[in-house]
């Protein structure tokens, strides 16, 4: 009786994560929406493990609880406990909670304070969040630092040497999550460089917690602000010289281990046409970058395969999205009921504009240039100028390729 028992509820839990999977974008949403009110998260999380792929791309705000203000600024270094070996710098999901836990229960009135102030608040709130943030991170580093394993701890499955180890990494980079977050916000010199002095601040703020956060730091460097992999290779008087070097070629050689599992593909491809190109100009600055170093030889031609890889992805995506955002919307003016607004269409080229220029650095500029002026003539033919505004079409041929075009345009008409 048990065996058929545990049976049908196996077989219902396949059948669940198969229907979320199935799920459309606006009922996935109702399923973050339902886990997040969820007063049991362990359950209702599990039905989220199969769709991280999808939120990464739709990304939607998520109700901003206190883990996620502890974990902002690593969040890029979280991954599923699955993914995680101990030799990497990373965090495995499961530990989140319970170290947040001990931070939150560590904190006394301010806990309470800091709970009510984001009740209201999601993911969405990065301002706030840094404000918050600067708050707590000083007092979190305190609390982890040293810290015993909860009896919670245990259900992450494991040893209490893990949590202390990892209790000191997290400790050394929320010291400095604060002055992260700002140098991430702050503009690059002449050379595209982020504030040298700040950067080595960092370095050595965490190096004062524990040189083991080092390798995590740099790992943080490489996925957000990447381009201060050549600051980060800079030769530091003092007894730290070794372990930085070997932080930094630990980190380097996780990242491009993972670009090459996952592929430039699987970036290039999240979020908006927009995000396509911030993630473009992200992974670009990263592999070139990398290349300059003394990694080993195999590494560095990593690099420049999967500069090669990203290339074609761009390409890849450019096209889809030329397709979507603005051939076919053009297309569906002369016969859908609805068509899409102008406003919309002005953003989606502006979003194409931004994955091109990202592109087109990296290699294949004649192909963009092709397809933007067949784009642009599309825009100037007939059949769409009897839906479509003249100062509206305008818009798209000086957004799609240069204003003199635009005015040629109009010349043409007048």
């Amino acid at each position: 009786m048990t065996s058929a028992i545990n049976k049908s509820d196996a077989e219902k839990v396949r059948e669940l994560r198969q229907a979320v999977l199935a799920a459309t974008d606006q009922q996935v949403l109702k399923i973050v929406e339902a886990v997040e009110r969820a007063a049991d998260r362990g359950p209702a999380d599990n039905l989220l493990v199969p769709l991280r792929r999808r939120l990464s791309v739709l990304q939607p705000p998520r109700r901003l609880r206190f883990s996620r203000l502890l974990f902002h600024t690593l969040t890029p270094v979280i991954v599923p406990a699955s993914r995680w070996r101990p030799s990497d710098p990373m965090l495995p999901r499961t530990a989140v909670t319970p170290i947040a836990n001990v931070v939150l229960a560590a904190l006394g009135q301010q806990a309470a304070h800091v709970t009510k102030e984001i009740a209201a608040r999601t993911t969405a709130d990065i301002d706030f969040i840094r404000t918050a943030g600067t708050k707590i991170w000083p007092s979190a580093t305190k609390i982890l630092a040293g810290s015993a394993a909860p009896p919670e701890w245990r259900g992450t499955g494991f040893s209490e040497p893990t949590y202390k180890t990892l209790t000191w990494q997290i400790a050394a980079l929320l010291s400095q999550a604060a002055a992260f977050e700002a140098l991430c916000d702050t503009a690059p010199d002449a050379q595209g460089l982020p504030d040298a002095d700040a950067v080595m601040d960092i370095v050595r703020g965490v190096c004062t917690v524990s040189e083991n956060g080092l390798p995590m730091l740099f790992n943080l460097f490489l996925m957000r602000l990447p381009e201060a992999v050549p600051l980060l290779r800079r030769p530091v008087p003092g007894s730290q010289t070794a372990a930085i070097a070997a932080a930094f070629n630990q980190a380097a050689e996780l990242r491009i281990e993972q670009i090459a599992t996952e592929g430039p593909e699987d970036w290039i491809d999240r979020g908006s046409t927009a995000d396509a190109g911030a993630a473009a100009r992200r992974m670009a600055t990263l592999l070139n970058n990398l290349q300059r170093t003394n990694l080993r030889p195999a590494r560095r031609t990593m690099c420049e395969q999967l500069l090669v890889r990203l290339d074609e992805a761009c390409r890849n995506r450019f096209q889809a999205s030329l397709q979507t955002d603005l051939l076919t919307p053009l297309r569906e003016l002369q016969t859908s009921p609805r068509p899409v607004p102008a406003p919309t269409l002005e953003a989606n080229v502006r979003g194409l504009r931004i994955l091109e220029m990202q592109a087109r650095s990296i290699g294949s500029a004649a192909i963009y240039d092709s397809l933007l002026a067949t784009a642009a003539e599309t825009v100037k033919s007939p059949a769409i100028a009897e839906r479509l505004g003249v100062v509206d079409r305008a818009r798209l041929v000086e957004i799609l390729t240069t204003p003199d075009a635009a005015l040629a345009m109009l010349a043409k008409r007048s």
